[in-house]
């Protein structure tokens, strides 16, 4: 009876001792446009952060956004605001979607009972390019994609691969992009998606014609496009892009059997066309009816032919061909039917404990056609492939648990480069092969502070570690309450590292950046380095993407 007494009067007890109220937070601020006047209607979302939040590709937070709009004055205000990090963007239409930034980052620390008062964000007008697309008879072209792409620094590449955004002209042949940040642009118009090309009848004893993607003004490759430089809220219109058409020839011919010149049955047989990017985007197929085939309407260019057979009966036959159009058709191509290349590998363990092995495939630089399983490894760490193209291949290997890394590979007893992508093995230049993968567990690690102007900047500050190579190895940590960081299972080689508050970008930085900026931190293998960082700022990231 006394114990259970004494049991409801501890309970009592313990139910009238009074909660810990967290004191909320007012967030409150003005935007205003370029010139410095208040916007209206501008929409602001208040996203929280997740502890250990680092890309800012990772809006969503544990709570739900906090939304407000701006007055006449462009005054916002939010109420009730639990302590915490967030982000803090306003949008509104002809404006460019904005996030807050300080000197110091993107990220809006508030803490308890505080009164984030005098928040300024400055929205800049969006860009605009607009005209429209005609073909080599002044008419205009309708249905046309015309794609917009960001210019290259100075000393790099025209390419033009990555629209930023697209648009369909209408039956005017008029287009219009807009929501463009200033920098500059290049403008490309392809008749069909992925570029492939619209064949269109020709006169007599004439080649057929087909329209193939057009840069501005009338350029058919990225490197001769004209850049159209767009400042704050700048509007080029009245563009006209003329696309080009040119002369598209007939390729046909036989598959046949190696060995025993009898002609290939059934199948599809591929066409990709090199330099054009991904090879699934620039492929063309067609059926091999008695061992024939025939494409139409091929542009002037080098193109792989593949085909395989299934190997029921015997082994893998594959055929490839490297053919070149020129200014006439091909009528006479032979894809030969051979048994494919066998790669026998096995897997060497330095130190590293795994308990299942990784997922290992050999990938054609150039083709499509390519075992879609990983292959299987045997309990002593031997695998094989069989089937190959006589062509180059990646060798990609997966779910490679930390801290191992892949530290060497050799390829017929000759090392190939090691990075996330790898260096091509030619099956080309020998009827066999053999891989060895070397996988060890010593990695390495890096630790150090990040401090500014006063000193160490405290918790929540990223740091990433890049390493050479394409796309090489990165790393993200983040600082403790004493501005340190950590970063382990690092293979061998040297980093560039940087410290930042997001929000400055969204996902990876630029590659200038790193280049620019990064601190330099070599790691050997199962050793440990060190590293004292400067928090970049805002200004910091300006200044040098500014200044290619």
């Amino acid at each position: 009876m006394k114990s259970a007494c004494l049991g409801v009067v501890l309970a009592t007890c313990c139910f009238a001792q009074p909660l810990a109220v967290v004191e909320k937070a007012v967030v409150s601020g003005t935007v205003t446009n370029a010139a410095g006047a208040p916007l209206r209607g501008v929409t602001l979302q208040l996203a929280p952060l997740r502890p250990g939040q680092i890309s800012l590709s990772l809006m969503a937070g544990s709570a739900p956004n906090a939304a407000a709009e701006t007055d006449s004055q462009g005054n916002f205000t939010f109420d009730g605001v639990a302590p915490g990090r967030y982000l803090l963007s306003a949008e509104r239409g002809g404006y460019l979607n904005t996030f807050y930034t300080s000197g110091r980052g993107g990220v809006l620390n508030v803490t308890p009972g505080q009164k984030a008062t005098g928040i300024a964000i400055k929205m800049t007008p969006q860009g605009i390019i607009a005209g429209r697309v005609v073909d080599e008879e002044n008419e205009p072209v309708s249905a046309a994609t015309v794609a917009v792409h960001s210019y290259p620094p100075r000393g790099q590449e025209a390419r033009g691969e990555v629209p930023l955004i697209a648009d369909t002209t209408n039956a005017d042949g008029a287009f219009a992009v807009g929501n463009l940040a200033p920098g500059r642009y290049t403008l490309s118009v392809t008749t069909t998606p992925r570029g492939v090309p619209f064949a269109r009848s020709a006169a007599p004893g004439r080649p057929q014609e087909a329209y193939v993607p057009t840069y501005y003004p009338d350029a058919t490759d990225a490197a001769g496009a004209t850049p159209i430089e767009l400042g704050a809220g700048e509007q080029a219109r009245g563009l006209e892009i003329r696309i080009r058409k040119v002369p598209v020839f007939r390729v046909s011919g036989n598959v046949v059997n190696a060995a025993t010149r009898e002609a290939g049955s059934g199948g599809v047989l591929k066409m990709i066309r090199r330099n054009s990017g991904s090879p699934v985007l620039s492929t063309r197929s067609t059926g091999i009816n008695a061992g024939a085939f025939s494409f139409d309407g091929v542009l002037p260019g080098t193109y792989v032919l593949e085909t395989t057979s299934a190997g029921e009966d015997g082994p893998r036959l594959v055929g490839r061909q490297v053919i070149s159009v020129g200014n006439g058709d091909l009528d006479r191509v032979v894809v030969e039917m051979k048994p494919g290349i066998a790669v026998r590998g096995t897997i060497v363990l330095e130190g590293a404990t795994l308990t299942t092995w990784p997922q290992i495939a050999l990938t054609p630089t150039e083709g499509v056609d390519y075992p879609s399983d990983f292959v299987t490894i045997d309990e002593n760490g031997r695998f094989a492939v069989a089937g190959l193209e006589p062509a180059p291949y990646r060798v990609n290997v997966g779910a490679l648990p930390r801290p191992n890394f892949i530290k060497a590979m050799r390829f017929n007893g000759r090392d190939i480069h090691v990075d996330t992508v790898g260096e091509p093995i030619d099956l080309g230049l020998a009827p066999s092969g053999s891989l060895e993968i070397v996988i060890s567990s010593g990695t390495g690690s890096i630790s150090g502070m990040v401090s500014d102007s006063g000193g160490a900047v405290g918790a929540a500050i990223t740091v990433l570690a890049h390493s050479g190579g394409s796309p090489g190895v990165t790393r993200m940590a983040q600082t403790d309450e004493n501005g340190r960081f950590s970063l382990a299972g690092l293979p061998p080689g040297e980093y560039k590292l940087v410290a930042v508050d997001i929000g400055i970008w969204i996902g990876q930085p630029p590659p200038e950046i790193m280049e620019k900026l990064g601190t330099v931190v070599s790691v050997g293998e199962g050793a440990s380095a060190t590293a004292e960082l400067r928090l970049i700022t805002t200004e910091d990231v300006r200044v040098t993407l500014r200044n290619p």
